[in-house]
Parts: C-alpha cells; sequence; structure tokens
C-alpha cells in the first residue's frame, strides 16, 4: 500500500523535549512530481530559526530521500515572519493564489 501522505513532523527542543511547533509535507501530487509543505510555531518559539531549520529538514529529505522535484510552500501573504522564514531556506514566491480557499 502506497501512503499519500506524512503525518506531520513535530519540532522539538532538543535541551528538554518541548514541542515547538510542526511541519507537514503533503504527498497528494506526488504522481505529478510535487508535493506541498506547511510550517506552524508556537508563539513563544517564533523568531529563534526553529522553524527554518525543521524546514530545511524536511526539504533535504523530500528531495534527497523521496527523490521529489518540485516543493510548493503556501504561506499567507500577511504573514510576514513566515515568507522570510521561506525565502531563507530557498524558496522563491511565484504568485498570489486569489480566492483559492
Amino acid at each position: 500500500m502506497h501512503r499519500r501522505n506524512h503525518d506531520p513532523v513535530v519540532i522539538v527542543r532538543i535541551e528538554d523535549g518541548r514541542p515547538l511547533g510542526m511541519v507537514g509535507l503533503w504527498l497528494k501530487d506526488r504522481g505529478e512530481g510535487r508535493a506541498s509543505l506547511g510550517h506552524w510555531l508556537a508563539g513563544a518559539a517564533r523568531g529563534q530559526g526553529a522553524a527554518a531549520e525543521a524546514l530545511s529538514a524536511v526539504v533535504r529529505w523530500a528531495f534527497d530521500d523521496l527523490q521529489i522535484p518540485r516543493l510548493q510552500l503556501y504561506v499567507e501573504p500577511w504573514n510576514t515572519a513566515s515568507v522570510r522564514t521561506a525565502e531563507r531556506v530557498g524558496f522563491q514566491c511565484e504568485g498570489l493564489l486569489r480566492r483559492w480557499q
């Protein structure tokens, strides 16, 4: 049986094991050569680089181990911190999905 999606990956602080947030990887479009990512971080954990580090790890896993050629990251345009995190990891803005959901 082929799994179409992965469970979210929990972002945990190494020092004390405290959960800080999550990164999700959705593989429903893997047959078309792409997958989607999303991330969320607790307010107290923001601004410390945890999201970029976790997102980078999942991106490397998707490219290197899962051999997915294209990753899409959906970020709300008003969320400038998430936009900066995405750019830090190497994502580039390609457009705005108006009235998408």
